[in-house]
């Protein structure tokens, strides 16, 4: 909710260009965190409960990515502004935001593997709230898209050194044995790449339009995807998060039968928590835009949102339940395959869309791609391990989704306000009410939380 306060106000002050250079700086930084230790993360949450490793992971893996940190960011920065020195004013700030993010992440996936979930929940908040914040303040006082940038690398760097600190007292520093750190690698570099995909489709995306229209595109779609991200992507990616260290433990611990039903519980949250959001973006579109953005916005915002909420979604179902079953496999690499296979696609449809359709293009090239790398992780993943779709979970969608459209189309042709939110919230309620009934999984869980929250009894959560 931050993170959309904060482009609300900045698109706003930056106008189309400058966003559009903020958003690619915020993007390489990501991606390239994710290339340089993305591995780590992935390392800690799939073997942080592994007895068979001694010493345990987790100080292994801390001592690696303080070689990363010292080491190897440094050297990429060096060759990043022998390459490209034209570019040296964006190297700086992107370079400080990779080291502020590396922070963040690395330290949230160890507290939250070691079962710290206040502390990982009050970090996890002061990162937007500091970052958000101190952008605010940097492009209040001129800083342009560079101050945003600085000040949002600072608000992951607040939320990440005492995360960091935490866990290094809980569980120290050894020195990486290199046997076991080339099995570090060879399974989260692989990964690395893959849970990056999103990010590296919107990169190519960006320096496509940037190229073949204008710097004022890159802005225009950067914002509309961030919508689609934020409002869809990102609680997906949080329920994959939460649940990914439950799933390698029930893995681990008790077996194949244990992981399904984990998988099962995933996959009902996944749905829950996107169809409707995903009807809210494709059939109310003007609602969102007219909401958040100005005119000048709005007006190249509305198109894209319905595209870009499709997409979003089959990421998210891709990333999240199929993407568990190459990790319990330990098959990243076929992992990477699909991943890389799905990118070269997306440019390659990218290229020939926008030059034939502009931001139009660029959608139709991402729910593409989407749809592609969604059908070939299931293909893949049944070879590696035949674990069947949750129907039930699946019906429960489109039921949901029946649900919903009506109430969504109403609210994207209402005048008043007050009718907006009054249609959308019945829908909401109608839709959370007809999911409870009806058994599923997550709704269920949901309401047993709310009860026991607001004192009353529920029955048992479900296994």
């Amino acid at each position: 909710m931050l993170t959309v306060i904060a482009m609300m106000v900045l698109t706003r002050i930056l106008g189309p260009a400058e966003y559009g250079l903020y958003n690619v700086s915020i993007v390489s930084g990501t991606v390239a965190f994710t290339m340089l230790g993305g591995w780590l993360t992935a390392s800690i949450s799939r073997f942080h409960s592994d007895a068979s490793l001694s010493p345990p992971a987790i100080p292994q893996l801390f001592a690696a990515g303080l070689i990363v940190a010292l080491g190897v960011l440094p050297l990429f920065a060096a060759v990043g502004l022998a390459l490209m020195p034209q570019h040296a004013s964006l190297i700086g700030p992107a370079a400080f935001f990779t080291l502020c993010h590396g922070l963040h992440e690395v330290g949230l996936v160890a507290l939250r593997v070691n079962r710290k979930g206040r502390i990982f929940a009050a970090l996890a908040l002061l990162r937007p709230v500091a970052g958000v914040a101190l952008a605010l303040l940097f492009v209040g006082a001129d800083g342009g898209y560079r101050g945003a940038l600085i000040g949002m690398s600072l608000g992951a760097f607040l939320a990440g050194v005492p995360a960091i600190l935490l866990v290094e007292r809980m569980s120290g520093l050894v020195r990486p044995r290199p046997r076991q750190t080339i099995g570090f690698l060879r399974f989260g570099l692989p990964l690395a790449f893959v849970s990056s995909r999103s990010m590296v489709t919107l990169l190519l995306t960006q320096y496509l339009l940037g190229w073949q229209i204008g710097l004022a595109a890159v802005g225009v779609f950067a914002a509309a995807n961030t919508v689609a991200a934020r409002v869809i992507g990102m609680p997906m990616n949080s329920v994959m998060q939460a649940n990914s260290a439950d799933i390698f433990s029930a893995w681990e611990r008790e077996g194949e039968t244990a992981m399904r039903l984990a998988l099962n519980r995933l996959a009902s949250f996944l749905i829950f928590i996107s169809v409707p959001f995903g009807v809210l973006l494709t059939f109310s579109p003007n609602v969102v835009a007219r909401a958040l953005f100005d005119s000048t916005f709005a007006a190249g915002v509305l198109p894209l949102l319905p595209g870009l909420a499709i997409a979003a979604l089959l990421n998210g179902m891709q990333g999240g339940y199929l993407a568990a079953i190459f990790m319990v496999s330990k098959r990243t690499g076929a992992q990477l395959m699909v991943t890389l296979s799905s990118l070269i696609l997306h440019g390659v449809l990218s290229w020939v869309f926008i030059a034939a359709f502009g931001l139009s293009g660029a959608v139709m090239a991402t729910v593409a791609s989407a749809l592609f790398g969604l059908v070939a992780y299931y293909a893949v993943a049944r070879a590696l391990r035949p674990i069947p779709l949750p129907w039930a979970e699946l019906g429960n969608g489109l039921i949901g989704v029946a649900i919903l459209v009506p109430f969504a189309v109403f609210a994207q042709n209402a005048a008043s306000p007050f009718a907006i939110i009054l249609l959308l919230l019945a829908g909401f309620a109608a839709y959370f009410a007809a999911m409870a009934a009806r058994g599923m999984a997550a709704a269920t869980l949901t309401l047993q939380a709310v009860m026991r929250a607001t004192g009353r009894h529920g029955s048992p959560p479900a296994a």
